[in-house]
């Protein structure tokens, strides 16, 4: 994602036609409408006015965590006295049932736009609500309960009318567009019209004896003070800073990735494209080494240059068998030539960078250096407001040092490294007039290249325009100088001394069969979980059960030898250089100019702009350009610049550009295993946190900014903040360590666990989600949050994209749905310029893959589609093609039965994994074999039960098959040792 969020035309702008012009019309406030019911149905509009609990494969979705004061004593038959409080969670369907085929339909169908539901004690204001998909009608509400509440449920539950003031009630809030009517129906309706429909109802009316007793043992937990009446506490929070010298350090651990080994951290990032250099600083960059001041003939008189250099986690190990291409291998930075890769007669040199000075006589217009400035009106503080565009050049050039070097051999060669996503930014001193102190404030620019040259233009506004005349034009302005931060990327090849950690890749659960000499030749000797034990067929002596560790898993023998074989890495790295930016007004004073009404003027030294105290607020909210899903700030010292707050981040996608993970979410579920200690070993559940944003809401804020900018430029808070602080909602069963960093473009989060705790986590992330909060502490110690969110049903993006993509065909637009669930398309929104957008109304279902024309008339510089994912339940890993680590799982047959006894030749044995693809015939050596799979993580965790079937073969008569049978691996081990009651009939 590129630091400046613009917008990708579809087609040019043409002028518009008649028939567009009412897209400019103000849209009617919809009114509140409420259809009455039919006759003798509990249906509206296909709505139930009391929603269905929703079940799961064996029990309602629906959970209530009871928090005791203490343990019930003896004798104590009600806990109601010990409640102090609760957590409520169910899915509630207020969708009506389908109509059999041929029957008169029950209720007037509707798409629903939008809707949510919330939770009300009885004429109170709602203290929860939770939004349903559209237009099925159907989500999870989540909350936690004050001791009233509790008993209120706990109320609801039993069926009684709720001993508490008003009981609970819960609220349906439905928004949708008229429909044609259904067959039976005659509803005169407007046929644009957006409607709102609201139902209620009591809870008891949904839960009132819902719950079988075995349902109330699955959904009831009874919670002490510090746990289950003896464990840790029922819910923590786990706060964490992302200081500057971690930044970046989530995911350092290497995986497979088809033919490369890389870190998980570059296998998550969702976009291809690379992101500003200034906001890698702000966010992940490590800083690998103290700046160090270079020569004078480096840098331009009187300039003073320090130089600094940073890492990016993002790395792609290399094994001598993949070619390298030629790149520089970095060593030493500050070395005035780098050695090549591949050719040893070619050297590299980090360019140096120096700021231009004009020559006094020089035309202001085409000079490298110009501060020019327009009064724009009045502040409401009576001072003239101004805007001023300053414009700075800087040239790259061989280092001094480089040269000495290459003039000393002259057989090599050399060549620069060139700059990838240079940015500047100017560094202004002013003191905060509400403390005193000496502050600076980083004014972002816009960079341009031409040949050897860096232009870079920063905009500035009122009092910051002024501080950054004084700095600029007046020695001894402010005790310090104003400074140009340039900063740029570069790729080189990393020796790699500490072999990387293969955290993805290569993992087995096995037992293995021991080829060993003996004298008894018809033992069989197997080596399981660190022991060996030896079978002899055709005896009583049979091989002890749970031979293996239920979860161990192990790195093979292969994975463990690949890191040795890797020497280089290919890695990012960023050159910071700092100089100081001095411009004399005395001497240069024909370069600083005030346009007028007249004409443009030069101001030289101006006494009146030698401002010293300035306000250090940057951001302020422009309230009216906020909607329910983000804030908008406007920056108060560069113009045309806003701050876009997302008031969540949820699980993103990959964007277009990696043909294997485009469109897929952003996790990996992977094992992270310590050889040495295997009680660290971790589950570890790695996501990427995007703005929950359609692109359509980006869109039209972008058209809405139209009016406030000309070129307006978007940001996020992840991309600025000078401080992150986030905390998640933990509970202490399943205990869970979260790490979290803000990157550019999201926000990479880190969950693990303990192998025997995975199946919880991965339980709680599809069914319940884990939330959490971010705050994001800005360059003026503004503070803005967003919440948190890894939930499988609540995926987003990809950012700027979406997941249905839009691609003109002449007069219309094709709708494709890319991602793996299906999405209901609202509308279609056709943007041109700060106009209003046109709506072309779609009210479709898209199912994976499938595509749909809808007309695009007149004409349009870009399109979105308003779509939500159609989430029918909660989805699995497999379901949303998370990335997943691969478990290779062997099953070992030993055959000890007496054939002679049953009259048999041999036996046959066929195998399948439960839930996985495929039968397998085991081949069997002196009666031992073993079968292999290779199954998701995800499914290794959840269950390992191998089915399998014998077949037994005699020498005069058929074949007998014997019906399938299951074997649990996880508690009886992945030895299956065949005895003579498997075979009797």
């Amino acid at each position: 994602m590129s630091s400046i969020l613009s917008p990708s035309p579809l087609r040019e702008p043409v002028p518009q036609k008649a028939s567009d012009e009412r897209a400019a019309e103000p849209i009617p406030m919809p009114e509140p409408v409420r259809l009455p019911e039919r006759e003798g149905s509990a249906f509206a509009l296909g709505v139930l006015q009391t929603p269905r609990l929703v079940r799961g494969k064996t029990s309602p979705r629906f959970s209530l965590v009871l928090l005791l004061s203490r343990a019930p004593a003896a004798g104590e038959d009600s806990i109601r006295p010990l409640l102090m409080s609760g957590y409520l969670g169910m899915e509630l369907d207020y969708r009506a049932p389908a109509t059999a085929p041929g029957q008169q339909p029950q209720a007037q169908p509707i798409f629903a736009r939008q809707a949510q539901v919330s939770l009300h004690a009885t004429g109170q204001p709602a203290f929860a609500v939770a939004r349903l998909s559209a237009p099925l009608l159907r989500g999870a509400l989540h909350t936690s309960l004050t001791r009233d509440q509790t008993l209120a449920v706990l109320d609801a539950l039993n069926g009684e009318p709720g001993t508490q003031e008003g009981g609970l009630e819960l609220k349906a809030h439905i928004e949708y567009r008229a429909a044609a009517p259904a067959a039976g129906f005659t509803l005169k309706l407007p046929p644009d019209a957006l409607r709102q429909l609201d139902v209620a109802c009591s809870l008891q009316a949904v839960l009132g004896n819902a719950l079988s007793p075995a349902d109330r043992a699955a959904c009831l937990s009874v919670v002490g003070p510090s746990g289950n009446l003896d464990g840790g506490p029922l819910l923590e929070t786990l706060t964490r800073s992302t200081a500057r010298a971690t930044r970046g350090a989530v995911g350092m651990g290497a995986m497979l990735a088809g033919s490369k080994v890389q870190t998980v951290a570059a296998t998550l990032q969702p976009s291809v494209r690379p992101s500003a250099t200034s906001h890698l600083l702000a966010t992940q960059a490590i800083r690998i080494q103290q700046p160090v001041a270079t020569t004078a003939a480096t840098v331009s008189t009187p300039a003073v240059s320090q130089v600094a250099h940073y890492m990016l986690p993002e790395a792609v190990f290399l094994r001598p068998e993949l070619m390298a291409v030629s790149l520089p291998i970095l060593g030493d930075l500050n070395a005035p030539l780098l050695s090549d890769k591949t050719n040893p007669s070619l050297r590299w040199y980090l360019p140096a960078i120096n700021l231009v000075r004009p020559a006094p006589n020089e035309a202001p217009d085409t000079s490298p250096f110009l501060f020019e400035f327009e009064r724009i009106g009045t502040s409401e503080s009576g001072r003239p407001a101004i805007r001023a565009s300053l414009r700075f050049t800087l040239e790259l050039s061989r280092p001094a040092a480089a040269s000495a070097a290459l003039a000393a051999n002259t057989s090599l060669t050399a060549r620069m490294i060139e700059p990838v996503e240079p940015s500047v930014t100017l560094s202004v001193p002013y003191i905060d007039e509400a403390s005193g102190v000496l502050k600076r404030a980083s004014c972002r620019g816009v960079v341009t290249r031409s040949g050897n040259r860096l232009l870079a233009t920063v905009e500035l506004l009122n009092d910051a325009a002024r501080t950054a005349y004084g700095s600029l034009s007046t020695a001894g302005f402010q005790s310090e100088a104003a400074r140009l931060e340039v900063a740029f990327q570069f790729s080189g090849y990393a020796p790699v001394f500490n072999r990387p950690q293969l955290v993805l890749g290569g993992k087995i659960a096995s037992a293995v069969l021991v080829a060993k000499s003996r004298d008894d030749a018809d033992s069989i000797l197997v080596s399981s979980g660190g022991r060996e034990f030896v079978v002899r067929p055709a005896s009583a002596h049979l091989v002890t059960q749970n031979l293996t560790l239920a979860g161990r898993i192990s790195t093979s023998t292969a994975a463990i030898a690949l890191p040795s074989k890797i020497q280089y890495a290919l890695r990012s790295t960023i050159r910071q250089q700092s100089l100081d930016a001095f411009f004399s007004c005395a001497e240069l004073g024909a370069f600083y100019r005030e346009k007028q009404a007249a004409a443009t003027v030069s101001i030289g030294c101006a006494e009146a702009y030698r401002l010293g105290q300035a306000s250090s607020q940057t951001y302020q909210e422009v309230v009216a350009l906020n909607r329910p899903s983000y804030r908008v700030f406007r920056n108060l010292r560069q113009p045309g610049r806003f701050l876009l707050v997302p008031l969540a981040y949820e699980i993103t996608r990959h964007a277009p550009g990696t043909p294997e993970r485009e469109y897929r979410p952003a996790l990996i579920v992977y094992a992270a295993l310590d050889a040495e200690r295997p009680e660290n070993n971790r589950i570890r559940f790695e996501a990427m946190l995007g703005p929950a944003l359609s692109p359509y809401e980006v869109e039209d804020l972008r058209r809405r900014l139209l009016l406030e900018a000309a070129s307006p430029v978007l940001e996020l808070p992840n991309m600025l903040a000078q401080r992150t602080e986030f905390s998640w909602n933990l509970t202490s069963t399943p205990p869970v360590e979260a790490l979290t960093s803000a990157t550019p473009e999201c926000l990479h989060t880190a969950l693990a666990t303990d192998l025997a705790s995975a199946l919880l986590l991965k339980t709680l992330i599809q069914n319940t989600g884990l939330s959490g909060a971010a705050r994001f502490i800005l360059e003026d110690g503004s503070v803005v949050t967003s919440a948190l969110s890894v939930h499988l049903r609540r995926i987003t993006g990809p950012w700027l994209q979406g997941p249905v993509t839009l691609q003109p065909k002449g007069a219309t637009l094709q709708l494709t749905n890319r991602i793996e669930g299906s999405m209901a398309v609202k509308d279609v929104y056709l943007f041109s310029g700060s106009a209003e957008p046109v709506r072309v109304p779609v009210e479709a279902t898209l199912a994976p893959g499938a595509s749909l024309d809808v007309a695009a008339p007149g004409a349009y510089t870009a399109a979105c589609a308003d779509a939500d994912p159609l989430a029918d339940g909660s989805p699995t890993f497999e379901e949303v093609r998370a990335m997943i680590e691969e478990i290779e799982c062997n099953v070992v047959f030993l055959d000890v039965v007496n054939y002679e006894n049953h009259g048999l030749t041999r036996l046959d044995i066929d195998a399948r994994l439960q839930g996985v693809p495929g039968v397998f015939r085991v081949g069997m050596d002196s009666r031992r074999g073993a079968v292999n799979f290779l199954l998701p993580l995800t499914v290794y965790l959840a269950a390992r039960i191998v089915e399998f079937r014998l077949t037994k073969v005699f020498a005069g008569k058929p074949d007998e098959a014997l019906p399938w049978r299951a074997w649990d691996m996880e508690a009886n081990s992945n030895i299956v040792t065949i005895t003579s009651d498997m075979i009797s009939t």
